[in-house]
């Protein structure tokens, strides 16, 4: 039962890592296609009439140069960052495909993950601020949205290591109840256990319910086992 339940939690542990890893790598993806999203649009009238709009996202200024802005200095900044996020973007994507093929307890790798990418999307969404705040008019941008969704994304990200630190603080507590108590499957379940009835039998009886009570509580006996062997003590004491 013990080795049953140790690789149970095991296997929801890195089913758990292993899913941390898919959400670090869908950020990585997600960020490489917000950039797709509108950095800046403008909005074409010509005598009060709307003609539609002409927008640009981080991708078109990688050819440094733009139709709507025509300061020199944005252009060559928001060129360089989209540069930089692709290039780290793909790196961080790769590093956690590479993980998931060779399973490792380590969770550092996909917190980076995260938080590098919230940050991409903290830039693109500054970058379209600062564009659209240099000029006058029905310049719009809607950078803003990718930082939304990145923000679901890490709240995921955050439940799933508060669960997974539930998982290894239970587990963990069940191995402490074993090694404190100095017992293990082999004396826990003698079937030919008898006590004599006086004080110092009185009090080990009392001591092994309580220890078979709190392996029920923590996962490692059932309750039939409980039951059993509860039974035998009391029959034989």
């Amino acid at each position: 039962m013990e080795s049953t339940t140790k690789e149970k939690n095991h296997n929801i542990i890195k089913a758990l890592l292993l899913t941390i890893n898919g959400i670090a790598i869908f950020a990585g993806l997600f960020v490489l296609i917000s950039l797709l999203f509108p950095l800046v649009s403008y909005k074409v009238n010509v005598f009060g009439y709307n003609y539609g709009s002409v927008s640009e996202n981080a991708y078109q200024f990688l050819r440094f140069y733009s139709i709507i802005v025509n300061k020199d200095w944005i252009i060559a900044l928001v060129g360089s960052f989209t540069i930089f996020i692709l290039t780290f973007s793909v790196l961080l994507i790769i590093l956690n495909i590479c993980s998931i093929f060779k399973f490792t307890d380590k969770k550092i790798l996909p917190f980076i993950t995260i938080a590098v990418c919230f940050l991409f999307e903290i830039v693109y969404m500054l970058a379209g601020v600062i564009i659209v705040s240099k000029y006058k008019g029905n310049y719009t941008t809607t950078s803003f949205i990718g930082l939304i969704v990145m923000f679901f994304i890490a709240l995921v990200y955050v439940i799933l290591v508060l669960v997974l630190k539930n998982i290894e603080k239970k587990q963990k507590r069940t191995e402490d109840i074993l090694s404190d108590n100095n017992l293990n499957k082999k004396e826990l379940f003698v079937d030919n256990y008898n006590v004599d009835n006086n004080e110092s039998n009185d009090d080990r009886v009392i001591a092994l319910l309580n220890k078979y009570k709190s392996l029920l509580d923590n996962g490692v006996i059932t309750q039939e086992e409980f039951n059993e062997k509860k039974q035998t003590l009391l029959k034989n004491y």
